[in-house]
């Protein structure tokens, strides 16, 4: 049955102290030697012999041939042994926690001796497999005691043995498993459906249609241990299946969305990624992007409109996204209009149409009809959804238009004197004229002997030499008043003259 090991986690580049028990239960025993291996070599690492001394320092050893052992020395009650250079490191504080795989979660702390603190050089011990400790009754209880490493590198992991020899007491062997982290940096998201992917740019994917069912892929590479890759839907935790790519020496987590609606639009997605509690996750944020057709048109009431008069109209659009394409057209032509106005959520857009209606619009018909350009790109949405829009039949107020004619049975190039003649009058305005004059030579007619005046009609009956003048037909309106003038002629009479000789 193998050895317990203590598990000790430091970043790599920090310094970090592997413990040893050194404690001596005899107070005539002593320390005889200590001697550090990498479990499956036979040579040392580096070693401490209290038998031979150099003034009053024990001898120290070291394999240069190691580069775990040019960085080691050890340190005990407060003093380094087999430092390379001047440094005093006794008074550091050895950087990289001792943690396990838990990323963040609490653990027990078991103790290197009694009740010497757990917490050493700044690095955290955890007993796996929660070996008993004896109490010290020595003065090495106050210190931290052990090799120290200095600025650890990922070759570095391994799980190294320290044995002690004693005067008196049996050899006591103990085993640390060293971890070096290595954190991961960077965490990457793509997305994959079917035969089309890409990567996620500005932390959005899509744009989906309702239904799709694409996959989103995180990964993060170059982290030791492997991490721990999970995603999360909004903040809850969806997926901690992931599984690790020895090719690529990458982590990766699929998580696939099934059957996507408009309710996935905008949803965020987080993936994490972390290898140990010595540093913070890290994490990448996705933000679903739908393409959505317009769910509903709604132009504002047109009320009742006036010739030559500019009227303005609002179309609001929902649902769309991206933001639809919205067209004008007033009696099948198509207007001009400005740049749709988008909701803060996207959800909403307006636009606007200014135009002046004329008398020929009356009866037609003003419709805004909205489009979303993603979706009718595709075959399968060539057309646009027949109900995506709405429309609205004008009322155009006008001002008359008048016009007089003689009558059907008159002939203007063969009237005489004593003839009858009539006019009629034809105006057609919105709302309908109520009240038709005429005039003759500005004055006001009405009906007395020899004139008629019946609304629409004027007769003048046997008409004379004067009268060859100007008709006036003049229907009033709220606005101005419209006048048409009409020249009549009546010829004379042939007579007959004296005959002489």
């Amino acid at each position: 049955m193998a050895m317990p090991a203590r598990e000790v986690w430091a970043l790599a580049g920090d310094d970090a102290l592997l413990p040893c028990d050194l404690s001596v239960r005899d107070p005539k025993d002593s320390v005889q030697m200590v001697m550090w291996l990498r479990e499956g070599t036979h040579t040392p690492l580096f070693s401490v012999d209290y038998r031979e001394r150099t003034g009053d320092d024990p001898q120290t050893w070291r394999d240069n041939s190691a580069s775990t052992a040019q960085r080691a020395h050890m340190h005990v009650n407060g003093v380094d042994l087999g430092l390379i250079n001047s440094i005093d490191f006794a008074e550091q504080s050895y950087g990289g926690r001792v943690t396990d795989f838990g990323y963040g979660e609490s653990m027990s702390t078991s103790h290197l001796s009694g009740s010497l603190s757990s917490r050493v050089f700044g690095n955290r011990i955890e007993d796996i497999d929660s070996q008993e400790s004896a109490t010290l009754d020595s003065p090495l209880e106050e210190e931290n005691i052990g090799l120290v490493v200095k600025d650890v590198e990922l070759n570095d992991t391994a799980v190294y043995r320290c044995r002690v020899d004693f005067l008196l007491s049996p050899t006591r062997n103990s085993r640390v498993n060293f971890t070096v982290v290595v954190p991961p940096l960077h965490v990457g998201v793509r997305w994959w459906m079917g035969d089309r992917g890409d990567s996620v740019i500005n932390n959005e994917a899509g744009p989906f249609r309702e239904g799709d069912s694409p996959t989103l892929i995180c990964f993060t590479r170059d982290a030791w241990p492997p991490p721990r890759v999970v995603w999360f839907e909004e903040d809850v935790l969806v997926d901690d299946t992931y599984t690790m790519d020895p090719t690529n020496e990458a982590v990766e987590n699929t998580l696939l969305l099934k059957h996507l609606t408009r309710t996935h639009h905008h949803r965020r997605f987080t993936c994490v990624a972390a290898n140990s509690n010595l540093t913070k996750p890290i994490a990448a944020t996705v933000h679903i992007q739908m393409a959505l057709d317009v769910l509903n048109v709604e132009m504002d009431e047109v009320g009742v409109l006036s010739a030559g008069v500019q009227a303005e109209v609002k179309c609001t659009v929902w649902g769309s996204s991206p933001p639809p394409i919205v067209t004008w057209t007033l009696a099948g032509s198509e207007l001009a209009s400005a740049k749709p106005w988008v909701s803060d959520d996207g959800n909403r857009s307006v636009s606007m149409v200014s135009f002046t209606p004329q008398p020929r619009h009356d009866g037609t018909q003003l419709e805004c009809s909205a489009h979303n350009p993603v979706i009718t790109s595709t075959p399968a949405h060539r057309h646009p959804n027949p109900d995506n829009h709405h429309s609205s039949v004008l009322t155009v107020n006008y001002a008359p238009r008048v016009s007089v004619t003689l009558g059907r049975s008159l002939d203007a190039a063969n009237i005489k004197e004593g003839d009858d003649l009539y006019f009629e009058c034809a105006a057609t305005a919105k709302p309908p004229p109520h009240k038709v004059t005429w005039s003759h030579n500005g004055g006001h007619l009405e009906s007395s002997p020899g004139i008629l005046v019946s609304n629409m009609t004027l007769v003048l009956q046997k008409v004379a030499r004067s009268n060859a003048s100007t008709a006036l037909a003049t229907p009033p309106t709220p606005r101005d008043l419209l006048l048409l003038r009409l020249s009549t002629s009546t010829s004379n009479t042939p007579q007959c003259a004296p005959r002489t000789r």
